[in-house]
């Protein structure tokens, strides 16, 4: 099927009310994102790449433009797709390259525009209103897909006949997560960086834990009991006041802590999350609030008296300040002030210049019987998506489909290699984590929809603060929160 439509859908679309994401069966809400065939990991890809040429470089273009709207890099993640000249560095190149064998195979000429991720969508508001046509494809934050779809801004990809959503170059879980009823606004391919840069780990210090005869924990992870139990044991072990006299933090003080967490969402929703306790859920293709069962409480309680401020268990650090300003939670990991640390992968790249030993983990399960370990992604991870302003829709999937392609053979590959195992991982087992780490990514549906920011905010202190009075919380906020899932649940 080849769509070609003008902007002026966009607003006849505006007029009616919007597109229908009405929802059905879709996919297992446990699912990770299976990267176990991605270039440089253990399992080998299975494909024929003359074959693989053939079909997504089955026609070109004659000179047009392929128009990328983008955001900038941020919090050391990479963002940008086309660097536009070569510099020596080893993954801008590789990215030079991707770009440019795109132009050269499809016979066009690719425009990238990257703006802010805080400016972006008033940006993406403006040409919408205007129906202006000047992107083809636009890489949309996760937090602002829900407006954007509701106000029928986004084509369903699935409409397209160009995309092989089936191969591997797509994050094919995620995206059959994230499917309803047949309609998929935004996919996840290995274009874009910062969907592996932005997922949410544990980092270690090993000669922390070597200084107090303490066992590395990748064992415990291969065994299954990398748990939030097994977490408290080496918290202990670690808090000291040395000689300070309290666990408040001071820029030149000697007290030593078990972790450093965001003093915001970065830090108790992923510990949530990695428990397998999630606010929203999509169940047999209907968004559902799904907190509030036994085992939530249970796990709510876990973290509420194992992550305490007050016998040095967690730092919990400031968010409004650079990773490297004093007292932030990556600078207490970085000056080995903290034996543990929960932030994106990408921080690995600032790891280089350490004289200490560190290694990755997965954030801890709840308790042994929990099947899997997970992980979700930055709650601003841009994904591709088609605006219905786009006036050859054709050229916008066939070339979106070729560039993920492309950008799975040539760059990822140097990424994965390059970028995370020789630079920013020091040790075998490390590189062991990160496989693991990469297959059991998950998409958090709160983050997509916006729904429950409040209540996250508000159950994050109550934990931080060692309560775990959430129960009322919840009921404050649950009808707020199922009325937003239905508006969505219901629209058609």
């Amino acid at each position: 099927m080849r769509h070609r439509r003008t902007a002026s859908l966009l607003f006849t679309l505006l007029c009616v009310g919007g597109f229908m994401i009405a929802c059905a069966e879709s996919g297992d809400p446990g699912t990770g994102i299976d990267m176990t065939d991605a270039p440089g990991a253990d399992t080998p890809v299975q494909t024929n790449a003359a074959d693989d040429d053939s079909y997504v470089f089955g026609e070109t273009f004659g000179g047009t433009q392929f128009r990328i709207l983008n955001t900038e890099d941020i919090y050391s993640m990479h963002a940008k797709i086309d660097p536009e000249e070569q510099n020596g560095e080893t993954l801008n190149d590789a990215q030079f390259l991707t770009c440019r064998t795109l132009e050269e195979k499809l016979e066009l000429t690719l425009t990238e525009t990257n703006i802010h991720l805080d400016e972006i969508q008033a940006h993406i508001n403006k040409i919408l209103t205007a129906g202006d046509d000047v992107y083809d494809i636009i890489y949309m934050p996760t937090q602002y897909l829900n407006q954007n779809i509701t106000l029928g801004a986004l084509y369903n990809l699935l409409d397209f006949q160009e995309f092989t959503f089936d191969r591997e170059w797509w994050m094919q879980s995620y995206n059959e997560a994230i499917t309803m009823n047949g309609v998929l606004f935004a996919a996840e391919g290995y274009s874009h960086l910062m969907a592996i840069d932005s997922l949410n780990i544990m980092y270690c210090n090993e000669d922390m834990m070597a200084n107090r005869g303490l066992e590395k924990p990748y064992s415990l992870v291969r065994n299954g009991a990398w748990t939030l139990d097994a977490l408290h044991t080496y918290l202990k072990a670690a808090a000291s006041m040395n000689s300070d006299t309290t666990f408040d933090w001071t820029s030149g003080g000697t007290a030593l802590y078990g972790i450093s967490l965001a003093d915001a969402y970065q830090g108790i929703p992923f510990m949530l999350f990695g428990a397998d306790e999630r606010l929203l859920e999509m169940q047999k293709g209907v968004l559902t609030l799904t907190a509030g069962d036994a085992r939530y409480f249970e796990v709510v309680s876990k973290l509420a008296s194992i992550l305490t401020k007050a016998n040095g268990n967690t730092y919990y650090g400031i968010c409004n300040a650079d990773d490297g300003d004093d007292g932030h939670w990556i600078y207490a990991f970085e000056h080995e002030r903290a034996m543990f640390m929960v932030t994106e992968l990408c921080k690995t790249g600032r790891m280089r210049d350490k004289d200490y030993t560190y290694g990755i983990l997965p954030l801890p399960k709840f308790d042994e019987a929990q099947e899997k370990y997970y992980t979700t992604t930055f709650n601003r991870n841009p994904l591709i998506t088609i605006p219905v302003t786009a006036p050859d829709t054709h050229l916008a999937a066939a070339a979106a489909d070729a560039l993920t392609y492309l950008s799975y053979e040539m760059m990822y590959p140097v990424f994965r290699e390059t970028t995370l195992e020789q630079k920013g991982l020091r040790n075998e087992e490390s590189i062991e984590m990160l496989d693991l780490i990469l297959q059991n990514s998950v998409p958090d549906f709160s983050a997509v929809y916006s729904i429950g920011i409040n209540y996250n905010e508000q159950v994050r202190l109550e934990v931080q603060s060692g309560s775990d009075a959430v129960a009322s919380i919840l009921e404050k906020h649950r009808l707020e929160m199922e009325k937003a899932i239905e508006v969505i649940n219901e629209q058609e």
